[in-house]
This record gives C-alpha cells, structure tokens and sequence, in this order.
C-alpha cells in the first residue's frame, strides 16, 4: 500500500493519516493499531491538515515547512512564466 502518509504524535499515542487510491486515519496507542477510519472525505481531510499544520509531519518534516516550501517554489515558478511572457 503506497501514498502520503501524515503523522502526529501526541504523548503515547499516534495518529496517522494515509492518503492513497483512499484516505484512512490510524490511531496507535502503546506501539497498538486500536482504531482505523475508512474512506475519509478528502475536503475534510485537507482543511484539518491545514489547521493543525504545526501537528502533524510528513515524511519527519514538520508539514508547516513542507507546505511553505512548496508555495515559495511554485510562487518562484509562477513569478518566472510571467516575465517570460
């Protein structure tokens, strides 16, 4: 099973959020799988990522840095085609 995974850790326990062909939440407890949400509405999904960016992580990379990055690229790119033009 490949894709995203989003992780966040809070003590004990961990909360994992796979994005593939489906978007699944995992909560680990103490090293246990003890509840999995199937088939999670990707609008939802996205607006809670997005508010708790600081929580979360992506590839051990807070997500709040990935999410930057990614703007200040695509920003760059977007700056470049115009003056192209």
């Amino acid at each position: 099973m490949g894709g995203i995974v989003y992780r966040k850790v809070e003590g004990d326990t961990v909360h994992l959020i796979i994005v593939s062909k489906d978007i699944t939440r995992h909560r680990v407890e103490g090293g246990v799988l003890v509840h999995v949400e199937n088939w999670l509405c990707p609008i939802e999904t996205a607006e809670l990522l997005y508010r708790e960016q600081d929580e979360w992580s992506l590839g051990g990379e807070p997500y709040r840095s990935v999410v930057t990055r990614w703007k200040e690229k695509h920003e760059a790119r977007n700056r470049g085609a115009r003056t192209e033009s």
